[in-house]
């Protein structure tokens, strides 16, 4: 402003204006800031990104540091750049600090920086496919009777997730009596609860149920990384006729060939051995006639009469009263009694079973276990002088030469259709 004082005060004056803008001649860096996640966990060997932005000037450096662990950090040579990627080979937690600032006016003291936490974790390994241990047709399951469902992994990643489905293929009707609903699912659905290998399961109504397990790593995806197992088929059928006593389920036997078992195919030796000791699996799968065992399953049910006849008897007299309609010490009195198959016995053996016979879900009230320490007269014949026993203490089927006269427990059987 500019005037004559001799006349004129400052308000009379004339002005300019000069605008003047003021830089620094270094900005400093004012701020990193991490793109993306400060913490994130990765797979060891996958190459990953770490990436900062950095304001406040146009012109900067980076130098990026790295600490393994709990350890001090160290300068990574040739990494800086605001974005690198790093691959870690060994699982742990690792830490990432990035320093930025301007190298004309600055030190790297004057910079800022931020940090990056990164947990490597080793690859998730494939799981195998699960085994089946149970058999993949069931034919001879009861509604409302437990039956388990069983498989296993060999190898592969053991740290895994379970998961049992069920599928109905057939069969919407219900059992006589029975206030279920017998409709199922065509596709399978996962039953809750079965998330173990071993599954112990029980239908409510009829038809042909199929079940598969699929597991998955713990570390993985159900639908990306399971495996199923292969399916296991079962028919459910309703329960048979009234049972006094244990209802095997699929438990009678028969003989392939009549007669002796004291010649091709004999479960005993020659003289002078006076008895040779055999397991239910050796009767069953082991001892052939021709080509076929001795003795297979019908896929019939088989009822063991609720208790033991009253005394030991020798052979004849265990035959005559179970066949005898009208010997109720030995059975109920009706007819279609008679004495099992040393197979039939032997069955009875699988788990200790003829010890919990009581107490098992097809058993009548009032029907008491076999015992332990008695052994039990068979039908099967070794020869005109001697028959099977089933010793259940030993879990052993014995033969003896002189054993039909013998004393021994009597436990009657009938077929239940």
């Amino acid at each position: 402003v500019a005037w004559n004082p001799s006349c004129n005060s400052e308000a009379d004056g004339r002005s300019v204006e000069i605008v003047v803008t003021v830089t620094e001649p270094c900005p400093p860096v004012t701020s990193v800031t991490i793109v993306g996640s400060a913490t994130r966990t990765v797979d060891a060997g996958v190459p990953f990104n770490l990436s900062v932005s950095v304001t406040g000037s146009a012109v900067y450096t980076v130098k990026w540091y790295r600490r393994a662990g709990s350890g001090g950090f160290v300068e990574m040579s040739g990494y800086n750049q605001a974005s690198i990627t790093y691959v870690e080979h060994t699982a742990g937690t690792y830490t990432y600090r990035a320093v930025a600032w301007n190298p004309s006016c600055d030190s790297e003291s004057d910079g800022r920086s931020v940090e990056i936490i990164v947990t490597v974790i080793s690859p998730c390994q494939g799981v195998n496919k699960p085994t089946l241990l149970t058999s993949s047709n069931l034919p001879n399951e009861k509604t409302d009777i437990a039956f388990v469902l069983e498989a296993t992994v060999y190898g592969g990643n053991q740290d895994y997730v379970v998961q049992w489905m069920r599928a109905k293929v057939s069969g919407d009707n219900k059992c006589p009596g029975s206030v279920g609903n017998g409709a199922g699912a065509a596709n399978y659905a996962d039953i809750s609860g079965a998330y173990s290998l071993r599954h112990s399961r029980a239908e409510s109504t009829p038809g042909v149920y199929k079940y598969k397990v699929r597991i998955w790593p713990r570390c993985g995806d159900r639908t990306r990384d399971g495996i199923d197992s292969d399916p296991i088929t079962v028919t459910v059928s309703c329960p048979a006729a009234s049972c006094p006593g244990y209802l095997a389920v699929g438990g009678e036997y028969k003989a392939n060939r009549s007669g002796y078992i004291n010649t091709g195919g004999s479960l005993v030796s020659s003289y002078p051995y006076k008895y040779r000791v055999f397991t239910f699996m050796q009767l069953t799968s082991s001892v052939y006639v021709g080509n076929q065992p001795y003795f297979s399953p019908t896929g019939g049910d088989l009822c063991f009469y609720k208790k033991d006849a009253p005394a030991t008897y020798v052979w004849s007299k265990g035959v005559a009263g179970c066949k005898d309609s009208y010997a109720t010490s030995f059975h109920d009195g009706t007819s279609g009694w008679r004495l099992p198959n040393i197979a039939e016995l032997g069955q009875l053996q699988s788990g200790n079973l003829y010890s919990r016979i009581s107490s098992a879900p097809t058993s009548a009230p009032g029907t008491t276990d076999l015992r332990s320490n008695a052994v039990y007269w068979s039908i099967t014949e070794e020869s005109a002088g001697d028959a099977y026993i089933w010793v259940y203490n030993s879990k052993y089927a014995r033969a003896e030469e002189y054993s039909k006269i013998c004393g021994s427990a009597v436990r009657c059987v009938k077929t239940v259709k």
